[in-house]
């Protein structure tokens, strides 16, 4: 629900939306433009064809690999962690403990999109409420301390990595407590 205070404005966002990329039309969608493309380049040129087919395959090796490992591991954490466990670390119930909790594990969260989403998933299907769920989600793309050491401070320097630290540091719990109050779910 989403619940404006002191205007009495209240609606519900709804069953909780279900994407699945390997069904329906995505997954044709996608063939069919890989294929056009593919096709246009062999027609054009042969040899960066084959490239792009090589390179095409080590990509997929690659992302197969890290895909592979974050759903074996969200897997794992249906069966071996708790409902209730999540519902007490992450749940509505936890309140501001469980915003902070997602805010710090946002950032120390290993890993893209390929690591954090599924796992994410598990944990809202487990209990999480969405509130600590997006304080995860904005502090692992603002303060993710892996990609801040890894791509950040090597291109910026530690003063303008150390700023920007310090002006976005406090937006995860922010976006955290917003969603408490305006998504009771």
């Amino acid at each position: 629900w989403i619940c404006i205070p002191d205007v009495g404005v209240r609606f519900s966002l709804g069953p909780p939306m279900k994407f699945d990329l390997l069904k329906g039309d995505t997954i044709s969608t996608l063939l069919v433009w890989g294929l056009v493309v593919a096709a246009a380049l062999y027609a054009a040129n042969r040899g960066l064809f084959w490239q792009g087919v090589r390179e095409s395959g080590t990509l997929f090796q690659d992302v197969f690999i890290r895909i592979a490992g974050a759903l074996i591991l969200a897997g794992f954490l249906q069966i071996l962690v708790p409902s209730e466990l999540i519902g007490k670390l992450l749940g509505h119930e936890a309140g501001w403990r469980g915003i902070v909790i997602g805010w710090l594990l946002g950032i120390f969260a290993p890993g893209g999109p390929f690591v954090s989403f599924p796992i994410l998933a598990v944990l809202l299907a487990k209990g999480a409420s969405l509130a600590p769920i997006f304080a995860f989600l904005t502090s692992w793309s603002l303060l993710g301390i892996f990609r801040i050491l890894t791509w950040e401070l090597p291109f910026f320097g530690w003063k303008v990595v150390v700023a920007r630290i310090l002006i976005s540091f406090w937006i995860p719990l922010l976006v955290g407590f917003l969603t408490r109050f305006f998504i009771h779910r």
